[in-house]
């Protein structure tokens, strides 16, 4: 548990909105609290950056396979041949 310091202003505002919805302070703050956090949170749906560019998402993971499929002869790219 908590404690929040509120100006009176805004308790006897909290406390009058309390009361005409039949809940104690508390609950009242909890459920404003509650309401405000599931708003912010995250949507990657709603992201307007998501899908901005094009491409695999995994290059930091794969950089070797990938740089390996991107070989060619006439790229300038070679590959050592293991010894085995």
């Amino acid at each position: 548990m908590a404690q929040v310091l509120l100006s009176a202003h805004i308790a006897e505002k909290l406390q009058q909105i309390a009361e005409e919805r039949g809940a104690t302070l508390m609950e009242l703050v909890e459920q404003i609290v509650e309401d405000y956090l599931a708003q912010t949170q995250y949507d990657e749906a709603s992201d307007p950056a998501i899908g901005l560019l094009r491409g695999p998402v995994d290059l930091a993971d794969n950089a070797k396979a990938i740089l390996i499929s991107e070989i060619q002869n006439e790229s300038g790219w070679t590959q050592k041949e293991t010894i085995g």
